[in-house]
């Protein structure tokens, strides 16, 4: 019996979410997709999950574009679980969220709005590569 990835979304976009859900749902089979819609949810449930991709956004609120949750829960998973590849995203390039989120040991980044052949490069270097 193939095996089933598990891939954590965490965002507090409903929207993209969903999207990720979707196309990772298109892109592969046997991809199970935990969505998550905040930082405190998603390290609640991570604990007892294994999952073989967490993708996660960098800034939890619209109304601060400085917000740094996404880059303190980054920290926070490569501490709790430094086997797991994450994927950063995010749409505030400028702010230099991308040089931090690397050196806190993110594995990837990927700008907002996302493409489905970024998700699909994504799929491919962490699902189905290693």
């Amino acid at each position: 019996m193939a095996q089933t990835n598990k891939v954590a979304i965490i965002d507090d976009s409903a929207d993209y979410l969903q999207f990720i859900k979707t196309s990772l749902g298109r892109i592969a089979e046997k991809v199970e997709v935990l969505c998550f819609s905040s930082p405190e949810e998603a390290q609640s449930a991570l604990r007892k999950s294994k999952v073989r991709l967490i993708i996660c956004d960098i800034n939890f609120d619209p109304e601060n574009e400085s917000d740094r949750q996404g880059l303190n829960l980054l920290r926070w998973l490569k501490e709790k679980l430094p086997e797991v590849p994450v994927v950063m995203m995010t749409r505030y390039m400028d702010q230099g969220f991308r040089e931090e989120a690397m050196a806190l040991g993110a594995d990837g980044f990927l700008e907002k709005p996302i493409l489905l052949g970024q998700l699909r490069e994504i799929a491919d270097n962490y699902l189905f590569n290693m």
